[in-house]
């Protein structure tokens, strides 16, 4: 009952703020904050439609509230990352309609509007306004630190708590009840699904705070932006994931060297495609090699997790070689598989999607790759480079990190939305579009009558 309660009390929320305040703010105070704190409610049964869960539940009162709105100003155009993310959509459609049939399909497609087009398009929206950026990076980095303090409870004094308590009303359900431990410390999972989770979460935390701060007058010399940005990395490293580990070196590796060295900025295809034919020529190696017996420190040690991802790689291989251009469908057998878990993203997309929904997603990469490149090349000054070389390093960080669990959870929904702000913040540095709610304003002098007139030019720093 309680949970119910509060679906409804996120439905309305959502409904309501979008009516007075628009899509933006429904984004930022709405969206995200759910996805910190209460992203595996128990969901409300609807008939013919996807439940509402509480994610789902802000896309019903987004709905509801553009309703009541009439409609809202759309300050974007059409770019090639929203082709990719639609159709990675329509395949999936179309994936669940030639395994399971019509049934699964209308599930895959209200599943996924609710869960990877609304927050993508929110966040593709809500980049345009500058006060909803700035609400943003108070929104994120209060629930960072909130997280951050959290933690430590978690690691020292009672693994789980938080899930624990929310779970008793209904506002937890969980996909790890399981405590896990790491180097003598319980790895913390508060009210994520799982610590890789949180991980995950975390470093796309810090880079959203960063990339917020470094996009409004806040600045990122600011120190409430420092304190956010390492409140994020807290909440990471407390994971004790080796996952988080990896995305915080890749994320912060790629930054600095780009920052260091700029005429790199050019060249980050290079990045993308090492970091390709890298996870090709591992993965033929773990092909190859033969494993002996597993050893008794059970997810304690790098070695342990690499003989795992081993395993399901030699065990997934002859299934995704059979996986066709539209796969196997969600629901693949796990005796199918001898796995109890497929821990790479990139397998799972090849057996339950197929092999086409493999190769458009990979196009993201590329996509970012030349459109921060492009930027490179256009944009003058480092208050305009260092937004986009921020939300390149998290976004490759974690595609590198999801070959180490699978595409899902919280972090997934973040990835999503952070996907969405480089696809906005890049076409402005692009030309395509314009910040409206904050332009320069300059005065031209027409020709024929003489009278100054107001006109608009692209902004280039800081809002």
């Amino acid at each position: 009952m309680i949970a119910q309660l509060v679906v409804v009390l996120i439905f309305l929320a959502s409904a309501y703020i979008t009516w007075t305040r628009g899509v933006a703010f429904t984004c930022m105070l709405v969206y995200l904050p759910v996805q910190f704190f209460l992203a595996s409610t128990e969901a409300i049964r609807l008939p013919l439609l996807p439940d509402m869960t509480s994610q789902f539940a802000v896309g019903y009162g987004l709905l509801a509230g553009l309703l009541f709105r009439g409609g809202e100003h759309i300050p974007f155009r059409w770019n090639i990352l929203d082709t990719i993310v639609t159709s990675l959509w329509m395949l999936a459609v179309v994936s669940e309609f030639s395994s399971e049939g019509l049934s699964m399909a209308r599930n895959a497609l209200g599943d996924g509007f609710l869960g990877m087009i609304t927050p993508y398009f929110m966040a593709r929206w809500a980049f345009f306004s500058a006060p909803a950026r700035r609400v943003g990076f108070w929104s994120v980095a209060l629930c960072a630190v909130i997280l951050c303090l959290l933690c430590p409870i978690e690691m020292r004094l009672r693994p789980q708590i938080w899930s624990r308590i929310l779970e008793q009303f209904g506002l937890y359900e969980a996909a790890n009840s399981m405590p896990l431990y790491r180097f003598g410390l319980a790895r913390a999972q508060t009210t994520f699904w799982q610590p890789m989770d949180q991980g995950l979460a975390g470093a796309i935390m810090a880079g959203l705070v960063a990339l917020f701060a470094s996009t409004t007058s806040i600045g990122l010399r600011n120190w409430k932006a420092w304190v956010g940005i390492a409140a994020g990395v807290c909440v990471s490293l407390a994971s004790l994931s080796f996952s988080a580990f990896l995305t915080l070196a890749v994320a912060g590796g790629v930054f600095v060297v780009v920052y260091c060295l700029p005429f790199l900025g050019r060249a980050v295809l290079l990045f993308v495609l090492v970091a390709g034919i890298g996870a090709v020529g591992f993965s033929r190696h773990m092909l190859s090699v033969e494993l002996p017996e597993r050893d008794e420190k059970f997810g304690q040690t790098v070695a342990d997790s690499l003989y795992m991802r081993t395993l399901i790689m030699q065990q997934a291989w002859p299934v995704m070689q059979e996986a066709g251009w539209l796969g196997f469908g969600k629901r693949v057998d796990k005796s199918r598989l001898e796995l109890d878990s497929v821990d790479n993203a990139y397998l799972l997309m090849v057996v339950q999607r197929g092999w086409l929904y493999f190769v458009v997603f990979l196009m993201i990469p590329l996509v970012l790759a030349v459109r921060t490149a492009a930027i490179w090349k256009r944009a003058p000054s480092e208050s305009q480079r260092i937004p986009v070389l921020i939300s390149f390093s998290v976004l490759l960080a974690i595609l590198v990190a999801m070959y180490t669990i699978f595409f899902g959870f919280v972090y997934a929904r973040l990835w999503i939305v952070l996907l969405g702000l480089f696809g906005s913040l890049s076409d402005v540095l692009l030309g395509r579009s314009l910040l409206e709610s904050e332009r320069p304003v300059g005065v031209v002098i027409p020709a024929r009558t003489g009278l100054p007139v107001r006109t608009a030019v692209p902004a280039g720093g800081r809002t």
